[in-house]
């Protein structure tokens, strides 16, 4: 006959609403990270792929949660989902080996700055005090307007004495600022969004020629805008001639851990200047990258190596710039 105190009691109410939880979140990562395969062809899961790193992060936590109440079988299952999403990170991680300034040669790197300025940002002295600070050869202004064409004018023509600004009122005004003489500079109209993008030839200072396509595609908020946005990035990508220095760079409304970013690279022959560099929080501009997402980006050939790249401080848009000093090799 056994006692009381050897009979099991049952569980509290307060464990059974931590566990059940536990599993509905863990049934939710679940979901969010099976939903990644579907991310090249609908803008929802696309959402997901998004998100790679808080899903990894919060994935680790509930790994460990698992393996310590020696939930076995539930412990597999989210370590499965952990390396699916953790894979697209871990190169960026990876410290790069060309990441040493004192590798570069000085005659033949090239500094480029993209920055998405935020139409309805009227800090427009603290943008000059960035561009200033980071002192970039080529800078990408992205949702300029009449006021803010007018402001980067006034502080920093001087600079940036060539300047090719197109802009708008709708947010997808776009513009490229340079010390360097532009050789030749052109638009590329969308045939489906009718949205700008800048093609412009550069001689770098070693007397190599380069050329620079700078984007700000629609953000992928319905199937029909996602499907815009991907066809606009590859069909860019296309038109990149492989044996030439390529730059694809600008607000790609995209972060690295989608399907479609990586068809970006491979159509054209290209690799993103982040990787070895740490993962990047350009939007939304926290501090932290729990709030924020990479989708600002600086994309280059093979032939032209990544000596430093950085993120800029807040100069009140809801962005932060991506700063990139590439070496032609």
């Amino acid at each position: 006959m056994t006692s009381p105190a050897d009979q099991q009691q049952p569980p509290s109410f307060l464990s059974r609403l931590v566990a059940l939880a536990f599993l509905q979140i863990s049934i939710g990562l679940a979901i969010g990270t099976l939903a990644t395969f579907f991310a090249k062809h609908n803008w929802i899961a696309g959402i997901f792929c998004h998100l790679r790193i808080q899903m990894t992060l919060v994935l680790i936590v509930w790994l460990l949660i698992a393996a310590i109440c020696k939930r076995k079988n539930q412990a597999i299952a989210l370590f499965v989902f952990f390396v699916v999403n953790a894979i697209w990170i871990v190169p960026y991680l990876i410290p790069s080996s060309s990441g040493n300034p004192a590798t570069a040669v000085d005659s033949s790197t090239v500094k480029i700055m993209s920055a998405n300025v935020l139409t309805k940002n009227n800090q427009y002295a603290s943008l000059a005090k960035t561009v200033q600070h980071h002192n970039p050869d080529i800078a990408i202004v992205i949702e300029v307007n009449a006021r803010w064409q007018q402001e980067i004018e006034a502080g920093l023509l001087s600079v940036y004495p060539h300047q090719h600004i197109i802009s708008k009122e709708s947010n997808f005004g776009i513009g490229i600022i340079s010390k360097i003489p532009f050789s030749s500079v052109e638009q590329i109209i969308d045939p489906d969004t009718d949205l700008i993008s800048l093609d412009a030839r550069f001689v770098g200072q070693s007397g190599r020629p380069f050329r620079l396509i700078a984007t700000h595609p629609y953000p992928p908020l319905s199937q029909t805008c996602f499907r815009q946005r991907s066809k606009q990035l590859i069909a860019l990508a296309g038109q990149l001639d492989p044996t030439e220095d390529n730059v694809l760079a600008g607000d790609f409304n995209l972060t690295p851990w989608s399907p479609i970013f990586s068809e970006v690279l491979a159509t054209g022959n290209l690799k993103d200047s982040r990787v070895g560099f740490g993962v990047a929080q350009t939007w939304y501009a926290f501090p932290s990258f729990l709030g924020s997402l990479q989708i600002d980006h600086v994309l280059t050939s093979p032939s032209m190596t990544t000596i430093s790249h950085e993120v800029s401080e807040n100069y009140g848009s809801d962005h932060r710039a991506v700063i990139v000093e590439i070496q032609q090799l």
